[in-house]
């Protein structure tokens, strides 16, 4: 038997991101694919971390801008030694509540087990006057209040380490999702903050929020859901962006088709080399841009693509080109 030869994953990868990319390409110089006037990158997700409480900072991680943070990290800590002093001292308390409830229901079982005894007696003579059998029965009232008292103290004391644990929350700050430090606002471990301080600026990079200006002559081909493909416009030798010619025309509806594809190919020819971000339509805009000006938005998220360790494709303010894929 022939053995097929060894094909490595790192070249077949290759291919399949070639033949990829090659039908994303096609998709964007497809003559239906609805152009757009301007696009504008904006951050989807970002959080600025701060806490509800004053103190001093005891953790700060990461303390570089530029650093990954991932969900559920502590980031933020403020010094909490004398709150959790507070509840060590209220679960302590909780303890010997459950101790001092076990005492009160052996004291009332007692009781009662004396007062039974005591009328048992008195059914065959009268061995114990009325004023005992009282006595006894007042101290069943007795173990019976102090077995409920002992029982609110412990619930008090559960309630209030419960409230304690709650309050310990505000001093410690966890990323909610995977992203990157972009700013610490001047803080260090062991400066002092107030509440509400700024402390860390968190954003996730891996979904943008891309804003499209659109011809209204195209809203009734546009849902959400859309597709939608997104890439840097091309920049030149020096350093100014490569714009084709007759951005003009996309408000021509008697040339929309093949000036859209003549604007699509002339990026295409551009910047055939940046990679291209998919993306799906989130909203179409219900309203016209402004009175002065008839077009209209739209709303997509779009996944980005990473170019090494935190560093992406798409930023905010990332001057971009974009088509949506109309079905």
């Amino acid at each position: 038997m022939t053995k097929l030869p060894t094909v490595s994953f790192t070249f077949l990868s290759l291919i399949f991101s070639t033949i990829s990319y090659a039908q994303t390409q096609k998709e964007w110089d497809s003559p239906n694919a609805i152009p757009v006037v301007a696009a504008r990158v904006e951050i989807k997700k970002q959080i600025e971390i701060s806490v509800d409480v004053p103190g001093t900072l005891v953790t700060l991680k990461p303390n570089e801008r530029g650093e990954l943070v991932k969900k559920g990290q502590i980031v933020v800590e403020i010094n909490k030694k004398k709150q959790q002093a507070e509840l060590d001292e209220l679960d302590h308390k909780a303890k010997t509540g459950t101790i001092l409830i076990d005492l009160a229901i052996t004291k009332l079982e007692n009781t009662e087990l004396n007062l039974q005894k005591m009328k048992d007696a008195n059914t065959i003579s009268e061995v114990f006057p009325d004023t005992e059998v009282r006595e006894q029965e007042l101290a069943v009232s007795t173990a019976k209040a102090e077995l409920e008292k002992a029982k609110m103290d412990m619930k008090g004391a559960e309630l209030t380490a419960a409230t304690k644990r709650v309050e310990l929350e505000q001093y410690t700050r966890i990323a909610e999702f995977d992203g990157i430090v972009v700013d610490l606002h001047k803080k260090a471990v062991g400066a002092s903050v107030r509440q509400g301080d700024p402390i860390m600026t968190i954003v996730n990079f891996e979904e943008m929020l891309v804003t499209l200006t659109v011809n209204p002559i195209y809203k009734a081909r546009i849902n959400v859901g859309d597709r939608v493909l997104v890439r840097p416009k091309a920049v030149n030798a020096d350093g100014t962006i490569s714009e084709p010619d007759d951005d003009a025309s996309l408000f021509n509806t008697s040339s929309r088709s093949t000036s859209g594809t003549a604007i699509r190919t002339s990026i295409a020819q551009t910047s055939s080399e940046e990679e291209i971000c998919i993306g799906r339509v989130s909203f179409v805009g219900a309203k016209r841009k402004s009175d002065a000006d008839n077009s209209f938005l739209i709303e997509c998220v779009v996944q980005n693509k990473t170019e090494g360790l935190a560093k992406y494709l798409l930023n905010e303010g990332s001057i971009v080109d974009a088509v949506i894929l109309s079905p």
